[in-house]
């Protein structure tokens, strides 16, 4: 058996490969998805005996107890995605290959979502999304099959379901945020309604009542604020942005951005470390409007958290730590699009229309919209593990998505709109530490602190840091007790 360092260092070179696939299958660089050929290279990372060894690891075995788990974390992982590959890449490949028709034309799957966010004809919205979700309930049977494989693997590993493995290996605090957002959702129900019909009635062609999930990409698009985001400036936005930060974004050999639009690309902006931090990719197929400026900026939080992380830093630290981390770096350059002072400083103008409408409210209402939406995810995720899976909690998923947001969720949706190992509550945490961590940098550097460079030097220190400390270490680490949900809750009700 080789050693644990070995085994890591294994897995690192396998992460590389795997990586350096799913970047050109999901770029659109190649037509179809192939790990389980690079599983195949490396057996010893996949074995029962190597789960076993790992899953037995003691005090004396690795330096740190995080470093242990962690390592126990991954080598589970793998064990688990190992014996679903095959089902993994199909799902991937049928849904790459998946042709919609409607209305006498075949549009790829994959694209439908952009399609349906495009069409300003309420009937035909509403066809295209059917034609949508037939084909995706045709996909259903493969996604049943994944998902009834992995929870059989995850009890036969001794574990009573996903939430018991994710809180003993992960340390996800998955209640606590599953109280918190129960809170959240009561909280804000008035506030949510009175918004929902506001926003909806603002497109000109929606009302409360008519609005459908049909409609929710419509809605999310928001042409009428195009003239704000000329497609034009949307990277020298981002350059001048970062380089107030300090940074550099055109001499970083490290961090690429993919921003061509082949006809394959995926329509799911991502941000992907082939070898982090010496290799990072962004990814993003332009759309057109606010939609793509948000995205970039997001993504460009992945890219830059991912291009600073030391490069001394443990494999565990770069890849495979708290991704709440990741995301509340993401949502801190996305979240600048919400900051008047960053219109005036970077944009040099008001965000707001002829007609007085201010992008800033459309915004906090999405947030709003989002919030509530992956909090209603987990209440939702947390029953379908609880009780055991499958077909029949499509209701639930339907239940709760419209607990949440107001409106009617298809059950189609029931497994799609399903983030494996419980990354809703990373979502949800990072959500939450994004709106401390920005805070703290005012109070440091100012309302306009992402103009100095002092500001870049703390977030690059912490940046090298990678993900060793979880997203509740890093806000002790700045001074806080812990994650409040009192300051965005606060943001989101202005």
């Amino acid at each position: 058996m080789p050693s644990v360092r070995e085994l890591i260092d294994r897995a690192e070179q396998c992460h590389r490969e795997e990586a350096l696939e799913v970047y050109n299958a999901f770029s659109g660089l190649q037509d179809k998805l192939d790990i389980v050929s690079i599983y195949k290279r490396y057996p010893e990372l996949f074995s029962r005996e190597t789960y076993d060894f790992v899953a037995a690891l003691g005090e004396g075995d690795v330096a740190e107890e995080r470093e242990r788990r962690m390592t126990q974390w991954m080598f589970t992982r793998k064990f688990i995605s190992d014996k679903l590959k095959e089902l993994i890449e199909d799902l991937e490949n049928a849904e790459a290959a998946a042709q919609v028709e409607v209305d006498g034309e075949s549009h790829p799957y994959l694209s439908m979502v952009i399609l349906i966010g495009r069409e300003a004809d309420y009937p035909r919205r509403g066809r295209l999304n059917e034609a949508y979700l037939a084909k995706m309930d045709e996909l259903n049977p493969q996604r049943e099959e994944l998902d009834a494989r992995g929870r059989e693997l995850v009890l036969s590993l001794g574990y009573r379901g996903t939430i018991d493995l994710c809180q003993k290996l992960a340390k996800l605090r998955i209640y606590p945020v599953h109280e918190l957002t129960g809170a959240f959702l009561r909280d804000t129900d008035a506030l949510f309604e009175e918004r929902l019909e506001r926003f909806a009635a603002r497109t000109g062609t929606l009302t409360r009542a008519s609005l459908r999930h049909a409609d929710l990409p419509y809605l999310w698009r928001a042409s009428r604020f195009d003239a704000l985001f000329p497609v034009d400036d949307m990277v020298p936005a981002l350059r001048r942005t970062l380089s107030g930060l300090g940074i550099d974004l055109d001499s970083q050999p490290n961090a690429t951005l993919d921003l061509e639009a082949r006809p394959k690309k995926r329509p799911r902006a991502f941000c992907i470390g082939i070898d982090t931090p010496r290799d990072v990719r962004l990814v993003l197929k332009p759309r057109g409007g606010q939609d793509d400026y948000s995205t970039l900026f997001h993504e460009a939080g992945h890219l830059e958290f991912g291009a600073h992380m030391s490069p001394t830093l443990s494999f565990l630290y770069r890849n495979q730590g708290d991704t709440s981390v990741h995301e509340s770096y993401a949502f801190l350059l996305e979240h600048l699009l919400s900051d008047r002072v960053w219109w005036r400083e970077v944009m040099h103008t008001e965000p707001v229309l002829s007609g007085g409408e201010s992008y800033l409210d459309f915004t906090r209402f999405h947030r709003l919209f989002m919030f509530r939406r992956y909090s209603a995810k987990l209440h939702y995720e947390v029953e379908y593990d609880e009780r055991g899976g499958g077909p029949p909690l499509a209701e639930a998923y339907s239940r709760w998505l419209i607990r949440g947001t107001g409106v009617a969720y298809p059950r189609q949706r029931y497994l799609e709109d399903f983030d494996s190992g419980f990354y809703v509550v990373q979502y949800l945490q990072a959500w939450i530490w994004e709106v401390q961590l920005r805070e703290h940098l005012r109070q440091q550097f100012g309302e306009a602190w992402f103009t100095k460079r002092s500001a870049g030097d703390l977030l690059k220190d912490m940046w090298a840091e990678g993900m060793k400390y979880d997203v509740w270490e890093v806000a002790a680490r700045l001074g806080y007790p812990g994650l409040s949900l009192a300051p965005l809750t606060a943001e989101l009700s202005g």
